[in-house]
């Protein structure tokens, strides 16, 4: 499927997703695909798409024509695609990266009162965009996940400024997911397994759920054949 019926598809669906006092000017730039800067300009209701450089955008993105397929074809969700991992010392990759990572912008994103942060505030309304589907679906299947924290991974929801993270895990035999001492749910869809809480370890299986408040980072593993799903949410950072 060509690129600009994508974008126009996705555009006319982000319409009926935003108010007319959401604004926003992204550059994403396809590459692997020639020509493949294009310009995303959101104001007063209206979504409008160009292919060459018009507008000044406040961040540009990078991201392959299969990711973008893939978001397209509901293989994939915005939230999984910017999910953050390892490659080399001190740096991170995603499916759809920053194109012009700097420290000050690393630092900026932490500090409520910097543009920078309110950006990413109105860029997380953004993810929608990359849906041709209203309301947003995201299929929940291991098949769409991307590796993250060891483990394969779908972000199901994200929202800046408010520690409000929601992510559903698939842990194979053998591997090993670590969260950090964040007041938490979990729930187990299917599969067994074992979560050490401060220390302590419990055996988990299917239909369970936890709240959890731990002092220290939890984790959560599989030493089965079968694999582990579970469905994991975060409302707010604990706090002793």
């Amino acid at each position: 499927m060509e690129t600009k019926a994508i974008f126009n598809e996705f555009a006319k669906t982000f319409e009926r997703k935003i108010d007319k006092n959401y604004y926003i000017k992204v550059q994403l730039e396809i590459n692997d695909e020639e020509n493949g800067i294009w310009q995303i300009d959101v104001k007063d209701g209206k979504v409008s798409v160009y292919n060459e450089v018009k507008i000044e955008a406040e961040e540009t993105f990078s991201l392959s024509k299969e990711t973008l397929l893939k978001l397209y074809n509901n293989e994939l969700n915005t939230h999984t695609a910017i999910l953050q991992e390892p490659k080399g010392i001190d740096e991170v990759w995603a499916l759809i990266d920053f194109k012009n990572k700097t420290k000050e912008k690393g630092a900026a994103s932490w500090q409520t009162s910097s543009e920078y942060y309110k950006f990413l505030c109105r860029f997380n309304q953004f993810h929608d965009f990359f849906s041709k589907d209203y309301p947003t679906k995201i299929i929940v299947d291991n098949k769409n996940s991307v590796r993250h924290n060891n483990v394969h991974a779908i972000a199901l929801h994200f929202h800046m400024g408010k520690n409000v993270y929601h992510g559903y895990f698939s842990i194979q035999k053998n591997e090993t997911m670590y969260q950090p001492p964040y007041e938490f749910g979990l729930f187990v869809l299917s599969g067994k397994g074992t979560i050490t809480i401060d220390d302590e370890k419990f055996n988990i299986c299917a239909k369970e759920y936890y709240y959890l408040t731990p002092k220290k980072g939890v984790l959560v593993e599989n030493q089965n054949d079968e694999l582990l799903e579970i469905l994991h949410w975060c409302d707010g950072l604990f706090k002793e």
